[in-house]
């Protein structure tokens, strides 16, 4: 399920659904990304936003802040290239001294 049909289900049905806000000030994100405040008028703007044609246009070409979104095709390529043994599998455990 996209997060546009989320919030299209919470618009339509919010006493159904339970919202939690995380703070994203300050965060890197791509101009795909629409704030909105949490109650339905301001939720029902951002979608109207998100579907308006100029809007889709001026997000047509994006540049993810996140990558070129190949990162798992280099990692396995990586991971394959180097002896993982059972190094990896082997989890240290150090006991620390007890709170007083």
């Amino acid at each position: 399920m996209t997060n546009y049909h989320v919030v299209a289900k919470l618009v339509h049905d919010p006493d159904r659904y339970r919202v939690e806000v995380i703070d994203q000030a300050g965060r890197t994100r791509a101009a795909n990304v629409i704030d909105c405040a949490h109650d339905r008028e301001s939720i029902a703007g951002a979608i109207r936003r998100a579907l308006d044609p100029a809007f889709r246009a001026s997000i047509s070409n994006l540049q993810n802040p996140y990558g070129d979104g190949h990162a798992a095709e280099r990692i396995v390529s990586r991971l394959l290239e180097v002896e993982l043994g059972n190094k990896l599998l082997v989890k240290r455990f150090v006991d620390l001294p007890a709170a007083r």
